[in-house]
């Protein structure tokens, strides 16, 4: 029987480069279906424009950020991400919208953030 490996970490590749080691993951697609009604109730579904919705968490290495969520977050560039989830990987276009940081006494600081971009196919 074949043995199953876990990644301890996610890598997350950012423009191509493994920027960032997740914790944890969570991807949303919405594809902005909109319903359509008649006299008789619900006709039906209108396609509207979909996205895709990214949020994770990572630990800050002791020599610093790997990638600076606040500053990708604060700005207006476009950033291609890459995230391997379920045995797939999540490719899309579109910016850091949001990014935190925590830390406390014995722990270990962490920093996460929110994407949105591009609904793609999963390859």
């Amino acid at each position: 029987m074949a043995t199953k490996r876990y990644l301890p970490t996610l890598p997350c590749l950012i423009n191509g480069v493994i920027q960032v080691e997740l914790q944890e993951v969570t991807v949303t697609g919405d594809p902005k279906k909109l319903p359509v009604y008649n006299k008789d109730g619900l006709a039906g579904f209108s396609q509207g424009a979909p996205e895709l919705t990214i949020e994770f968490k990572y630990a800050v290495p002791a020599p610093g950020f790997e990638f600076n969520m606040f500053d990708a977050a604060r700005g207006n560039e476009q950033y291609t991400i890459q995230v391997p989830i379920g045995g797939k990987t999540v490719v899309s276009e579109g910016e850091f919208t949001g990014a935190n940081i925590s830390s406390g006494v014995n722990a270990a600081t962490e920093s996460g953030g929110t994407y949105m971009g591009t609904y793609n196919e999963m390859k």
